[in-house]
């Protein structure tokens, strides 16, 4: 804040917004703003909304799926250190696609910035950087089963899946402001049956993180 321009949180979802919001906290501190679900409307929203707010630094915080629950159990909230998106290409012609690797396009050329596959985050100010690096994995949709979800963290060596964190960060890049992401483990990802998620719980864990990368 000291440099005159407001620290800018987004958020996928109207529920992450008011979990995130619900105890008044980031009044004075950030301003906080959905952008919706998925990388097409998370990209165009962040853009938007970097560009008219000009931040100093934007947080992406949500919730995820976890492809390790030793490592990133339920309830447990990460901040990321780096983004990756497998999808940014064409499926194999060989019979082998199975949604978790493409080959280049033809169309553009190798050293295209556009296609961008791995991005890495600003690391959250006068926070220690995580030990462990955790990698987190957009998708275009989220997996299904235990097995897609195992295929997608071994093809990305990823620790978490969500469905915005990149398109962010591509954004954040493109107009220059650093990106942080802090995502909460709600399920193992694969695992469709919401009575087994813990949404609320990784949403108050990223409230957490949130408040401190704010540098309450």
């Amino acid at each position: 804040m000291a440099t005159g321009r407001p620290l800018l949180i987004l958020v996928p979802t109207r529920l992450e917004r008011r979990v995130l919001e619900a105890s008044g906290e980031f009044a004075g501190r950030a301003l906080v703003h959905e952008i919706g679900v998925g990388p097409i409307a998370a990209a165009a929203n962040a853009t938007l909304l970097a560009a008219r707010l000009s931040p100093a630094r934007v947080l992406l915080a949500g919730i995820a799926g976890s492809y390790d629950l030793a490592r990133a159990p339920l309830g447990a909230a990460r901040f990321a250190t780096r983004t990756r998106c497998l999808d940014i290409g064409a499926l194999p012609s060989d019979g082998s696609a199975d949604g978790t690797r493409v080959v280049p396009l033809r169309l553009a050329p190798p050293d295209d910035a556009w296609l961008v596959d791995e991005l890495e985050l600003a690391p959250p100010p006068r926070l220690r950087v995580p030990e462990e690096p955790c990698v987190l994995l957009t998708v275009h949709a989220a997996s299904g089963t235990s097995a897609q979800a195992t295929a997608r963290a071994r093809a990305a060596d990823a620790l978490l899946e969500d469905m915005e964190g990149h398109a962010v960060a591509l954004a954040c890049r493109t107009i220059g402001v650093p990106c942080s992401i802090a995502r909460g483990v709600s399920n193992a990802a694969g695992d469709r049956a919401h009575a087994r998620w813990t949404a609320d719980a990784a949403l108050l864990a990223v409230r957490e993180l949130a408040l401190d990368w704010c540098g309450r």
